[in-house]
């Protein structure tokens, strides 16, 4: 949504798919940690790992990060190249669609830890994505769930609800 509002730069025009996953096609010179072949979930962020974020493991805050689907070729490109750092085996049986929630299903626990949400306390959700979807799936408190398509309000969906206002 930032990128269509025009507050966040990107490539345009570009590929999208900012959150995926893929099977390795090929790897580079001494990788070791992925092989041709295996299925993995991409960490769509690339750092440059010099300035004070970086250094300070908060490398989300990098002013240089660089974002597959943003400013390179996503996930609905044919091939993507991925830095190994980069690229996560998954389990078998894992789904290559599955894989790439990876990162919204990651998000959403630690953006609820970090903001001291109680059990007890109603929360407001923006978005309808898949970082929004997860915080609300995962929420156990009473949710006003702002999306495009409305605003749906009851308890977190954990207790059996559902309900929204769009915009």
């Amino acid at each position: 949504m930032r990128i269509l509002r025009g507050e966040f730069p990107a490539v345009c025009p570009g590929v999208l798919g900012h959150e995926f996953a893929g099977t390795v096609a090929g790897v580079g010179t001494g990788v070791s940690s992925v092989a041709v072949g295996d299925l993995v979930a991409v960490e769509p962020h690339i750092y440059r790992g010099i300035c004070r974020s970086c250094r300070d493991g908060r490398e989300h805050l990098c002013p240089d990060r660089r974002a597959f689907g943003v400013h390179l070729p996503g996930g609905f490109a044919e091939h993507a190249v991925v830095r190994a750092r980069n690229a996560y085996p998954v389990p078998d049986g894992v789904s290559a669609p599955v894989a790439a929630l990876t990162g919204p299903l990651g998000c959403a626990p630690h953006g609820i830890e970090r903001s001291e949400i109680r059990p007890s306390d109603a929360v407001t959700v923006f978005g309808g994505g898949a970082v929004a979807r997860s915080r609300a799936f995962l929420s156990v408190n009473d949710v006003l769930w702002y999306t495009h398509g409305g605003v749906r309000a009851g308890p977190g969906p954990n207790r059996g609800a559902s309900g929204g206002v769009g915009w």
